[in-house]
């Protein structure tokens, strides 16, 4: 969904979009959209930042895709990307189509990779359900550290200072230090367990919001200590967090099981369906006693 000041513009099926169950979004030098579906990648110009389905591209497994559900997407370049999907990792190129895959054959841990992201020496990070591995000049390289090497991350972000910060369905958060050591971050509380399922740099360039599976919004400082956490007592919609995103305001944006919540100023607004959002994850979830 798009936020135009007051409310929310909707794109689905009926607008053009490839699939209605959109996992990445990845923006290219020539400034457009690219779209990981379980449907496909779909590659869409924008106008005036408006998309233009009309004249979008679909690559799907008819367009030799080997796998259609796509949950992370690298740009490299202005006509290829590298592309996360659970039969491996993917190079593809929007003039000559697939250019190579690498499966576990090849190094992976696993042909489930989840997430993707590029370092500043131009090591790509990629990790799948059974560990994290480094690409490099097309070469696949294990981590020295053996947490790294047998953790699920379902995401990882890198900050300014090279620290990389993944987000773990089995280890919590974990924070691998410039110098190669490696941090595991507790949550606060027992009502939630381990999962942590998103993080985003936070506007200073130092911390990390980190979205988890039921201990809500958390910013979290490079030493590993939680200088912040914000739940469903503090106004946010839901202590189950999916995504996390910080704007260019400076604006905090967490979508939830029950909404999504905007942190502005230290105030939460919360917004669903009746705002124009498209979906809600609504799960069963114990009343409060």
């Amino acid at each position: 969904a798009k936020f135009v000041p007051t409310r929310f513009d909707g794109f689905d099926r009926r607008s053009g979009l490839h699939g209605d169950f959109v996992r990445a979004i990845a923006l290219d030098p020539k400034r457009r959209l690219w779209l990981g579906t379980r449907s496909g990648l779909q590659v869409v110009p924008l106008e005036n930042g408006n998309p233009v389905f009309s004249q979008a591209q679909a690559v799907t497994t008819k367009h030799g895709l080997p796998e259609e559900r796509v949950y992370a997407i690298e740009p490299r370049g202005d006509n290829e990307a590298l592309i996360a999907t659970d039969a491996g990792l993917v190079h593809w190129n929007l003039t000559y189509g697939l250019v190579r895959v690498w499966k576990q054959a090849d190094g992976l841990p696993s042909d489930y990779v989840r997430a993707l992201r590029r370092a500043q020496d131009g090591t790509l990070w990629v990790t799948t359900d059974r560990g994290v591995v480094k690409l490099l000049d097309g070469r696949l390289e294990a981590p020295e550290q053996s947490l790294l090497r047998e953790m699920y991350a379902i995401n990882l972000r890198i900050d300014p200072q090279g620290r990389i910060w993944f987000a773990t369905v089995d280890h919590g958060l974990v924070i691998l230090q410039p110098d190669g050591s490696v941090m595991q971050v507790s949550g606060p509380g027992e009502d939630g367990d381990r999962a942590v399922w998103d993080l985003f740099p936070a506007a200073d360039g130092r911390d990390m919001w980190v979205g988890t599976n039921g201990d809500g919004l958390l910013r979290v400082d490079p030493t590993g200590n939680i200088v912040q956490r914000l739940t469903s007592h503090d106004g946010l919609a839901d202590d189950f967090v999916w995504s996390v995103l910080v704007d260019g305001h400076g604006d905090v944006w967490a979508y939830t099981t029950r909404g999504l919540s905007r942190l502005r100023e230290g105030i939460i607004v919360n917004h669903d369906h009746l705002d124009g959002l498209l979906h809600l994850c609504l799960l069963y979830t114990s009343p409060s006693p």
